[in-house]
């Protein structure tokens, strides 16, 4: 099954849980002044993916273990490219190809969001808010791709994703998904 979302679905983990964080204190889980301040950081800082609307990305999750089958879910607007792979088959495909590149800032946080201590820093913000834990827990295996590319799905035998760069040469394989 493919999916296409013009937002990614699955962002990194830190950066998903941040997402929950500021919505449920965005809908006043600590009071009005606190929500103001936090529609203000969300407008921002641009957190406007799944995360930021916990019902919709559970009630999907939800949907995607029931029917039991691989799903790939294609989207862009992050300015990179990755892969991250959820138990049951579920891969989010993430390629943005022309972009406007990131600052170095931001590319080294997209980087650090990879990583445990960003997830746990996230999870943790969540946590305080009491939000539920996701239906499944989710990983980046290939990535973060800060280049122009473009990405290509290939399901000859098992499914190959390969993402080219601007000379179109292959910047990135993932084989037998």
């Amino acid at each position: 099954m493919i999916i296409g979302s013009s937002i990614p679905f699955l962002l990194p983990e830190g950066v998903h849980f941040v997402q929950n964080w500021n919505e449920a204190l965005c809908d006043g889980k600590w009071g009005r002044l606190v929500a103001r301040a936090s529609e203000i950081f969300r407008q921002a800082f641009d957190l406007e993916h799944w995360g930021a609307f916990r019902r919709s990305f559970d009630d999907l999750s939800r949907l995607l273990i029931k029917i039991d089958k691989p799903v790939f879910i294609l989207s862009g607007d992050v300015h990179y490219s990755y892969l991250a792979q959820a138990p049951g088959r579920i891969y989010q495909v993430v390629c943005s190809p022309i972009r406007n590149p990131l600052s170095m800032a931001l590319r080294l946080a997209n980087i650090f969001t990879q990583f445990g201590v960003a997830t746990l820093i996230g999870g943790t913000l969540a946590r305080l808010a009491r939000i539920p834990r996701p239906p499944f827990r989710w990983k980046v295996t290939k990535g973060p791709m800060f280049q122009n590319a473009l990405a290509s799905l290939d399901f000859s035998d098992k499914v190959t994703v390969t993402w080219y760069g601007e000379t179109l040469d292959p910047l990135e394989t993932v084989h037998d998904l």
